[in-house]
């Protein structure tokens, strides 16, 4: 049996294409298309139809933005509320392209907003920027290892 078609019944053929988690379906029946083999000719025609209309949209890939929170390329600062703990955290979150064009990004969490300190969010700031640069023409196997000190309360 040809791909994405199948015969739910003795005498119908079905077509299901998903795209975009929509489902576009359409049964064939043999008695309309007067024998088995057009009306499976007309599935598989549909089917070859139907997913030259839904091709795949090709993501553009923009470049890092200045226009952050920080000011600086490819590096934010986020809050995340987490409403089971009812407690928010800083983040900060540094993105580049990897050298196959993908669009790539590193959190770093530096914890409850409510115990950092400016002198400790200066630091991680400091440590994104340098993971930023690291990141910068690399491939993509490699690590940061800049890592940020826990904060002890």
């Amino acid at each position: 049996m040809a791909k994405n078609i199948t015969q739910p019944t003795d005498n119908s053929f079905q077509v299901r294409v998903v795209s975009r988690k929509k489902e576009h379906s359409r049964s064939f029946c043999f008695s309309h298309w007067g024998s088995k083999s057009k009306a499976l000719q007309a599935a598989k025609n549909w089917r070859d139809q139907k997913k030259l209309g839904l091709a795949k949209v090709k993501r553009q890939i923009t470049s890092p933005s200045v226009n952050n929170s920080t000011g600086h390329l490819g590096v934010s600062r986020a809050v995340k509320y987490d409403k089971r703990r009812d407690t928010t955290y800083l983040m900060y979150i540094v993105c580049w392209i990897n050298a196959a064009g993908k669009k790539r990004a590193k959190t770093f969490s530096l914890g409850r907003s409510d115990v950092i300190s400016t002198a400790f969010d200066n630091h991680a700031l400091d440590v994104a920027k340098r993971c930023r640069e690291a990141w910068k023409n690399t491939p993509i196997t490699i690590r940061c290892t800049c890592l940020i000190p826990i904060c002890s309360n």
